[in-house]
């Protein structure tokens, strides 16, 4: 059972503060002279209407080769043509505790991330602002659906997730350049299948994995990385993903490389563990790691704990999040909704 958390008003404050200056980092927006987004599928995407707990299955049957497939192609000088059926995620927010992918096979959705304080209106808030001033704009590719009007099962669907920029003509996006490694091949693939069950409102029901995401938000690294959603068509398109996470886990070292930018000094991994949010996942096997902070707002770590007991000090130019000994994590959920959109090629 995860212990209670007490925190105060002015902690959740900083939390939110923290967090919001690293969405514009994360992806990037839009020209200047392009209108904000219209709004829209915030019924069944947003935090109003959160779905199921998708299972992913016990967390010790998971292995990378789960997520192998063939990316395709190098994107660099494609053309509309070149790209599969997308869409645009509209509506972004980090779920509450229990809610997101199961790794861990208990029934229970694994969102450790969401058991932080209640500043995550806050943060929510601040990634919907991002959206809709284009400050974070996410397209989802799938590059292998071999039928769009969703007529029958795909047992080999890839899901491409770029960093996006939106072209003049409206619904149209550019790929832009640091979603793609230097060959041209997206940094985000996640390789899944397509199910054969109907979900309510003719949708079919799409799982993909991959051993990791990166960068996908906040200027986070998402290992086991998941992709669970309903998707809609219309005729021979593709028009809505609804009930959908983006779900993974936050290791260590990740987090204390991006800077507290509250404090100024410090990680985010020291913001969060002061505000109790505890590591959940054991991606080594031996055991959950601990982590010992010091007194006060600020809270410095001081130590970490390997799942075997060993201790290891923080010291100047060696953190000890970064020890190869401390690979466990934080599971982490974002619910997503998103619409229509196609990719026109990659910005120069």
């Amino acid at each position: 059972m995860k212990r209670t958390r007490a925190l105060g008003a002015e902690r959740c404050a900083v939390l939110a503060v923290a967090l919001a200056p690293l969405l514009g980092a994360a992806c990037g927006g839009r020209g200047d002279d392009a209108g904000a987004p219209e709004a829209g599928g915030t019924d069944s995407g947003g935090t109003d209407a959160l779905p199921s707990v998708p299972d992913a299955g016990a967390f010790d049957a998971w292995t990378p080769g789960s997520s192998g497939g063939d990316a395709g192609p190098s994107l660099l000088g494609a053309g509309p043509e070149d790209f599969g059926p997308a869409v645009w995620l509209d509506t972004m927010a980090i779920g509450p505790d229990g809610a997101g992918t199961d790794y861990t096979g208990d029934g229970v959705g694994d969102n450790e991330f969401g058991s932080s304080p209640a500043g995550l209106p806050e943060i929510n808030a601040a990634i919907a602002d991002a959206i809709a001033t284009s400050g974070l704009t996410l397209v989802v590719e799938l590059r292998a659906l071999d039928d769009p009007s969703l007529a029958g099962p795909d047992p080999d669907v890839a899901v491409a997730m770029f960093a996006a920029l939106e072209a003049p003509s409206p619904g149209d996006y550019l790929i832009r350049p640091e979603s793609l490694d230097a060959g041209g091949h997206p940094l985000n693939v996640l390789f899944g299948a397509l199910t054969v069950d109907r979900a309510p409102g003719h949708a079919r029901r799409l799982h993909a994995s991959a051993p990791s995401m990166h960068r996908f938000l906040l200027g986070l690294d998402l290992m086991l990385g998941t992709f669970d959603g309903e998707l809609v068509a219309h005729g021979d398109r593709i028009v809505e993903l609804r009930n959908s996470w983006v779900g993974g886990v936050l290791q260590a070292c990740n987090l204390a490389t991006i800077a507290d930018p509250f404090t100024g000094s410090g990680s985010l991994l020291d913001l969060l563990l002061a505000f109790g949010v505890e590591f959940d996942v054991d991606l080594s096997g031996d055991g959950l790691e601990t982590f010992q902070l010091g007194p006060g707002l600020a809270a410095p770590l001081l130590s970490c704990t390997d799942g075997d007991g060993t201790v290891i000090p923080n010291l100047p130019g060696r953190p000890c999040a970064c020890d190869e000994r401390i690979e466990d994590g934080v599971s982490m959920a974002i619910s997503v909704h998103g619409l229509a959109a196609r990719l026109v090629g990659v910005q120069i």
